[in-house]
This record gives C-alpha cells, structure tokens and sequence, in this order.
C-alpha cells in the first residue's frame, strides 16, 4: 500500500512540474498504477467493517441507556419503598407500647426490664 502511495507520488509532481500543457497532458496520460483486485477486496472489506462498527456502536449505546433507565426507575421504586417502610416503622414507634406484664411471667419480665437498660 505504501509502495503504491510512492508511486502515484512520483507520477503526479512530474505532471505538476510540467511547463508546457502538452508536457501536463502528456503526464496526465499515463495511469496511476494498476489497480489489483486484492486491493478492491481490502477496500470492500474496510468499508463493509466500518459499517457494521457503526452499526454495533450505535446498538450498544441504545442498550446501554436503556438499561441505565431502567436501573434508575428502579432505583426509584427502591427509594419509594424505603420511604414507607420509614414511615410505618416512625408510626409503629409512636404506637403505646403492650404491658409486658401481661404476657410474660416476672421472671422473664425481669430479663427483658435488663436487656431494655442496657
């Protein structure tokens, strides 16, 4: 490819240091270099691979925003449902309290009455 480049070089500064316009078409003429069908190929290849990076470029970033808002929606509902379990545990807390007398013996009475000081 670099050899190829080099030689279209070479053939167009004579035509473009030409002084007459007989010497300019003169050089003008002359073809460029043969043009391979490997060389096509690669170009077809190239081309065809650009495309289909652009192709799953634009895939992954339709993906990718869509799964961050689907994270954030349901980060939303997470933050929504912790609000109110918040809000039943401040009401739970505001609640009077059940003798405890009643429903346990004393000894047991005792146990809770330490652990609640501690």
């Amino acid at each position: 490819m670099i050899e190829s480049m080099i030689m279209h070089l070479l053939q167009v500064v004579p035509m473009l240091l030409a002084v007459t316009q007989a010497g300019r078409l003169g050089t003008a003429g002359q073809p460029f270099g043969a043009y391979s069908a490997v060389e096509g190929w690669l170009t077809g290849f190239a081309v065809a691979a650009l495309i289909i990076s652009l192709i799953l470029l634009f895939y992954l970033s339709v993906n990718h925003k869509r799964s961050l808002d689907n994270f954030k929606h349901q980060i939303t509902g997470l933050k929504v449902h912790i609000e109110e379990l918040q809000r039943r545990i401040a009401d739970l807390e505001q609640q009077t309290p059940v003798k405890v007398s009643e429903q346990v013996s004393p000894e047991e009475s005792e146990k809770l009455v330490a652990i609640q000081k501690s």
